[in-house]
């Protein structure tokens, strides 16, 4: 493992992520420089539409991303270790210990032929305990999530609602005891009742253990309620990021704008019909040469399109990446 000089605010810091997915068109940059800081305890929230890089890029900070697709670069440091370092044999000795993946899909993270309690004691007994120990940790957690009893523990996947799997995760995710955990939907397929206890469990945990989280979703409202920071991605890159209240009261790049404005409101009536942002993000096969949101930007510019945005400082923790932003606020002094 290698030490690295490291942000003192930040436990888990990412600078420069790239994935690549090979493709008959040539090579897929779905995260095209991903850089991000989560302190202690903090959450962040990162957000975007589907097919941004967000659930690629959750996978490459624990060296799980899927062929064809692959890690082609990036610093992944925890703690000021560079866990990407040596052919990444540092982030697989940390995977499910010191960081860990809740899954969106709880149906198809669970082993289908193996009971619950089994799938929760095999993921307790990596770090060495016994099976004993294992078992008894495992129960601990079930009991925590609210799974507790001998019936969870003894059923098989299909028996559980999609709220208990999706607790049973959680609780897998949690018996390495990591420092940060990645939550990658976690609520998406939950109905709204649902999603809102699972919610209010994850934000229990993380509380009482000090958590760092990285919560990955696509709805605004969601984040709101979970998120003291968030990063709005965009074709593989974080284009804007601010405290939530901050981002909230006023987005700066068009694209979060209009995320914004398609999310539904928080409080108050809603509108019959949201409005919706046409056209879909880019597939960049090439490096970047201007603005990847351009083409779907009602304010663009001739610059926009030419030029690499910078990245402009807004406010404290606030900046986005765009030029349209420049007039209030400097350039410069941000990561790529």
């Amino acid at each position: 493992m290698t030490r690295v000089r490291s942000d003192d605010a930040a436990l888990l810091e990412v600078d420069d992520l790239r994935v690549h997915v090979a493709t008959p068109e040539g090579e897929l940059r779905a995260v095209d420089g991903l850089s991000l800081r989560i302190g202690r305890g903090e959450v962040l929230g990162l957000v975007g539409e589907s097919g941004c890089g967000k659930s690629l890029a959750a996978l490459a900070l624990l060296d799980l991303v899927p062929p064809p697709a692959r890690r082609v670069g990036g610093r992944i440091a925890l703690g000021g270790v560079d866990l990407a370092a040596g052919a990444g044999r540092a982030l697989r000795a940390a995977r499910g210990r010191r960081i860990a993946l809740v899954f969106q899909d709880a149906a198809a993270s669970l082993t289908p032929t193996l009971r619950v309690g089994e799938q929760l004691v095999e993921a307790a007994a990596i770090g060495g305990a016994s099976v004993r120990d294992a078992a008894a940790r495992a129960r601990a957690l079930l009991e925590r999530v609210g799974l507790g009893g001998e019936r969870v523990f003894g059923a098989w996947p299909h028996q559980l609602s999609g709220g208990q799997r999706q607790r049973a995760l959680l609780a897998m995710a949690l018996l390495g005891e990591p420092a940060v955990l990645v939550a990658d939907e976690p609520t998406t397929a939950l109905d709204v009742t649902t999603q809102a206890s699972v919610l209010a469990l994850l934000r229990e945990l993380q509380r009482e253990r000090g958590l760092a989280v990285l919560f990955i979703t696509h709805d605004l409202a969601v984040a709101a309620a979970l998120c003291q920071r968030i990063a709005v991605m965009y074709a593989g890159r974080v284009v804007e990021e601010a405290p939530t209240e901050a981002l909230f009261a006023g987005a700066r790049h068009p694209y979060a704008s209009a995320l914004l404005a398609c999310s539904a409101p928080l409080d108050g009536p809603r509108l019959a019909r949201l409005p919706s942002i046409p056209g879909a993000p880019p597939r960049r096969f090439g490096p970047a040469v201007g603005c990847a949101f351009a083409p779907r930007c009602p304010d663009a510019q001739r610059r926009c399109v030419a030029e690499d945005p910078p990245w402009v400082a807004l406010g404290a923790s606030h900046a986005a990446r765009c030029v349209l932003a420049l007039g209030a606020g400097d350039a410069g002094g941000r990561r790529g």
